[in-house]
């Protein structure tokens, strides 16, 4: 269990940041972590309850190089592309729409104005 807020304290370079809490904070190599944004607190209509917050994860990480106080943490996307000389060939997934009312739709990430990586930003183990 991590026992302290973690958040980026560098940008090494576009893969790589550095958090602030390593080995101490009971991370170990290989594990994924989130960066993130809190989002909009979330009202269940029927009871009034507060469900949490929907929040925005901006990109997700693993431990690369662990210390005692920090981490080197990299990051955990890898896309994989495929291509063909003879024919034009891509590989892809299409995502089947919900059916849905579209006058219910509302942004529930709207709130958060920058999505970009930055020093400050939360980090947690991955959900």
């Amino acid at each position: 269990m991590i026992n302290k807020e973690l958040r980026v304290i560098k940008i090494v370079n576009e893969y790589e940041i550095i958090i602030n809490g390593g080995s101490e904070a009971h991370l170990i190599n290989g594990e994924m972590l989130e960066v993130y944004a809190v989002g909009a607190e979330i009202i269940d209509t029927q009871t009034n309850e507060s469900l949490g917050t929907l929040d925005y994860v901006k990109a997700t990480v693993y431990v690369k190089t662990l210390y005692p106080k920090m981490a080197l943490c990299k990051s955990a996307v890898d896309e994989t592309r495929k291509f063909s000389d003879v024919l034009l060939f891509a590989e892809y997934t299409v995502t089947e729409k919900l059916n849905i009312d579209t006058a219910d739709i509302e942004s529930a990430f709207s709130s958060i104005q920058d999505k970009k990586v930055r020093v400050g930003d939360l980090v947690r183990k991955a959900l």
